[in-house]
């Protein structure tokens, strides 16, 4: 029971320091919590808490029969998802998207391989052209869409449409 108090006194201490300075308003944490229930979104803001440690999972058809779970990191190395991880098993059949990011905390290496475990697949790719530190654009054939190369390593494909509201919001 002390611990828990002492935990509860930190807390209300930081809520204070946070009203005090004007990053919370003044009635409360409850306005301050409108999106707590869109997990998406909490899911879409830690993840890109972990960028740059982001890998783009190789889709099963591109790996041999036997190979595992594959992340192609920013540095070009292959790294397995860990048989232990929960998240083998959503890599088990075809993937989420075309682009399916995945956020680990650190990379082991093996004997053999580099491994990670602690992972979280994202919700969407889209929350990283908001905080990559760079963009280019490249004219997909037949004109409907482009592909942005993300810090020249990710290459997502966008609408065209969405790509001026990408503009204006990192403008922002």
């Amino acid at each position: 029971a002390g611990v828990m108090a002492g935990i509860d006194g930190m807390r209300t201490a930081l809520v204070e320091e946070l009203e005090s300075r004007g990053f919370l308003p003044t009635n409360g944490l409850k306005s301050a919590s409108t999106n707590t229930s869109n997990f998406p979104l909490v899911r879409a803001v830690l993840g890109m808490g972990m960028y740059p440690m982001f890998g783009r999972a190789v889709p099963a058809s591109d790996l041999p029969p036997s190979a595992t779970t594959t992340l192609l990191t920013q540095a070009g190395e292959k790294v397995r998802v860990q048989q232990g991880s929960v998240n083998t098993r959503v890599f088990q059949g075809p993937l989420p998207g075309p682009c399916t990011l995945v956020s680990y905390e650190e990379v082991t290496r093996g004997e053999a391989s580099l491994g990670v475990r602690a992972c979280t697949v994202l919700p969407s790719a889209l929350p990283i052209l908001l905080t990559a530190a760079q963009l280019k654009v490249t004219q997909e054939e037949g004109g409907q869409g482009v592909h942005l190369l993300v810090d020249d390593w990710l290459p997502i494909g966008v609408p065209m449409e969405l790509l001026t509201l990408v503009a204006c919001l990192r403008l922002r």
